[in-house]
């Protein structure tokens, strides 16, 4: 986990702000200290009655603006700098890892187009009133989003630019993400174990060529060979599923996009 700047907590917290009792945010959620919904060390959610320090909620901002900041790196497709990752992050921290994840600013974002990315951060300036269920902006994200966007164009110092990404010379950071892995590995075990053993008949000149090898070699059996599949698919399925949910327990009703 990479440890975010103090310049960027404080950004943060000034928008969270402290409250040491568990209160419904605008959004619906039970929340407590800096923003948190959910406890970064179990996970669980935050419940009616739950009370903190100061200094507990200063841990647990650190902590999952940490494993955010993360996620955020390895979701850019370039390797973006300070200020482009601490403005996702913030947004994230508001969003959640779902929302943003499906959002047009990481699209756009991962296109090289800072500005655009800028412009769609700043339509995440409403909520959903829980009476009505109808989206209305809210003043506070409304400026959230201005800073956001302000940090992402012009950086920390506001010497930073907005011009287009060469994202072909940047190092790409798909292998990062664990759906990815997840998906490669259970569709590699597919391959191994079902498209294989067809090659005698899809490449016959070539297979009888190999049969020397492959006899050394030696092969499971029916039952291994189901085993092997089924367990290697199970694993990578497993694998992806666990880092979707993980976005969703991240996520955050707060928020939404709309123009």
């Amino acid at each position: 986990m990479t440890q975010p700047s103090q310049r960027l907590l404080e950004l943060i917290s000034s928008f969270e702000s402290f409250k040491d009792a568990a209160y419904i945010c605008p959004g619906g959620a039970w929340t407590i200290g800096y923003g948190t919904t959910h406890y970064p060390d179990s996970k669980q959610p935050v419940k009616r009655g739950d009370t903190c320090t100061r200094e507990q909620a200063w841990k647990w901002l650190d902590e999952e603006v940490g494993i955010i900041r993360d996620d955020v790196i390895g979701s850019i497709a370039w390797e973006a700098p300070e200020n482009v990752v601490d403005a996702c992050t913030s947004f994230v921290y508001n969003i959640g890892l779902a929302g943003f994840h499906g959002s047009t600013a990481l699209k756009r974002l991962n296109a090289g187009d800072v500005e655009g990315a800028a412009t769609a951060l700043k339509w995440w300036n409403k909520a959903t009133d829980k009476n009505t269920g109808k989206k209305r902006v809210l003043g506070g994200l409304t400026a959230r989003r201005e800073a956001e966007a302000d940090l992402l164009l012009n950086g920390w110092d506001g010497t930073a630019g907005g011009a287009p990404v060469n994202i072909s010379e940047n190092k790409p950071t798909m292998a990062k993400s664990t759906t990815v892995w997840g998906i490669l590995l259970a569709g590699g075990t597919y391959v191994a174990t079902t498209v294989l053993p067809m090659l005698p008949q899809l490449l016959p000149g070539v297979w009888s060529q190999s049969q020397a090898i492959s006899g050394q070699l030696g092969a499971a059996d029916g039952t291994q060979d189901l085993l092997m599949q089924a367990g290697g698919i199970a694993l990578g399925l497993g694998m992806a599923l666990w880092a979707k949910r993980r976005d969703l327990r991240k996520g955050s009703v707060f928020g939404s996009q709309g123009r």
